[in-house]
């Protein structure tokens, strides 16, 4: 893809990219304490909100960071650094509440096991090798954790139907389709100078986010919608 051509403005080498996901750390900076907050009276449930609000404020806030300074510059390559490897960290993040709270057994340890050691793995690689491990290789590695959520929001949907579900695969959507304008080959300018193919990205990042803390929020106080099909029986006892 061919690289944006952002204007810069005084104090923001790529303006748009960086206020937008500043501001979206403000905003989730208080949906994140009304979401730990509705989690209250049980110690897992507060841990796995308090994982999930963490990285994604992180994510955030490397993110706008990494957009502020100049390029070329060593603060640019340490916010760079910890940008890629702040969205490794989000993804098992977000897989944290949802298996913590809807299920139990190895649909909930296994899983976490998993993603996060593929999230530990993948930040280390990335700051050990941030040169070498190229943005599209990143981009699809993210994706690819990701979408192994389609597997648990199967079983959640085959037990509590669609509608519990549809802000978990509507997240999932607005990541993927960002991230294909992150990496396409066209250079697609929706406002040239301002909003190109990565402003896009930043955009659909806060979209993905906004539907998956809804998702979470569902759940968060441990209230779960009636059972359609209880045969799905990886998921908690609570839910039954």
């Amino acid at each position: 893809m061919m690289l944006a051509q952002i204007v810069s403005i005084p104090g923001f080498n790529e303006p748009f990219s960086s206020l937008s996901h500043y501001l979206g750390a403000v905003v989730f900076v208080a949906l994140g304490g009304l979401l730990i907050r509705r989690g209250r009276g049980d110690r897992l449930r507060v841990t796995a909100l308090v994982l999930y609000v963490a990285t994604l404020l992180f994510m955030l806030m490397m993110s706008g960071t990494f957009h502020l300074v100049r390029r070329g510059t060593p603060m640019h390559e340490i916010a760079g650094r910890l940008d890629y490897a702040s969205i490794y960290l989000l993804i098992a993040g977000t897989f944290t509440p949802p298996h913590a709270i809807l299920f139990r057994g190895w649909a909930r340890w296994g899983t976490l096991a998993l993603i996060w050691t593929i999230a530990i793995v993948g930040v280390a690689l990335k700051m050990t090798y941030y040169q070498q491990f190229t943005h599209t290789i990143s981009v699809a590695v993210y994706i690819a954790m990701g979408w192994i959520g389609v597997f648990g929001g199967a079983l959640a949907w085959r037990r509590f139907g669609l509608d519990f579900v549809k802000p978990l695969f509507g997240g999932g959507l607005a990541y993927t389709i960002g991230a294909l304008f992150e990496v396409r080959g066209t250079y697609l300018p929706l406002w040239p100078g301002v909003v190109e193919n990565h402003e896009i990205w930043h955009v659909a990042v806060l979209v993905g986010a906004a539907l998956h803390w809804a998702f979470i929020y569902q759940f968060a106080d441990g209230s779960l919608p009636p059972v359609i099909d209880r045969s799905a029986r990886v998921l908690s006892a609570r839910s039954a």
